[in-house]
C-alpha cells in the first residue's frame, strides 16, 4: 500500500497551554473500498451465529484480500465472490479494511454493536412503560 505524506498544522491548545507551535507529519494510506454484503447466517457446531459475507473490491483489493486469507479462502461455488466469515451480523454492506500490519482483514463497523443498541433500545422501552427514567431502572436492577 502507498501512501502519502503530509503536513499538518496542530493548535498548541491540542497539547497544553505551553504556546509552543506544533507541526505533525501524518502517514495517510491508502483506504480500501472493498464492501462485504451479507449473503447468509447459521449456527456453528458450537452454537454460535455465524454469518456469511460476499467480499467485492477491486481486482487488486481482492487478490490481496485472496493472499492474507491464505488457506481459509473461500468462494462462493455459484457467483466465484469471496467469502469472508464473521461472528457478527451487518445486515446492510460494510467496508472491509486491512489491519496496519496487513496480515488480517477486519469490517469497519460502529463501536457500538446492534446488540448494544438493541440492550439501549429495551432500556427505553421499560423506562416508557414504567414511566422511570432509564437511570432509575439500571440503579434497581443494580440494588443501588
Amino acid at each position: 500500500m502507498g501512501g502519502l505524506l503530509l503536513p499538518l498544522s496542530v493548535t498548541p491548545t491540542a497539547f497544553g497551554s505551553s504556546g509552543i507551535p506544533c507541526h505533525v507529519i501524518i502517514h495517510i494510506t491508502e483506504k480500501t473500498h472493498m464492501k462485504i454484503t451479507l449473503k447468509s447466517g447459521y449456527r456453528s457446531e458450537s452454537g454460535n451465529p455465524t454469518f456469511v459475507y460476499f467480499v467485492d473490491g477491486t481486482t487488486e483489493e481482492l487478490k490481496k484480500f485472496k493472499e492474507v486469507q491464505k488457506d481459509n479462502f473461500r468462494e462462493d461455488e455459484e457467483t466465484k465472490k469471496p467469502l469472508y466469515w464473521s461472528i457478527e451480523e451487518y445486515p446492510k454492506p460494510m467496508n472491509l479494511l486491512l489491519n496496519r500490519d496487513g496480515d488480517k482483514f477486519y469490517v469497519d463497523a460502529p463501536l457500538v454493536s446492534k446488540k448494544v443498541q438493541d440492550k439501549v433500545e429495551t432500556w427505553k422501552a421499560l423506562a416508557i412503560i414504567t414511566g422511570k427514567s432509564v437511570e432509575d431502572l439500571i440503579a434497581g436492577a443494580l440494588g443501588i
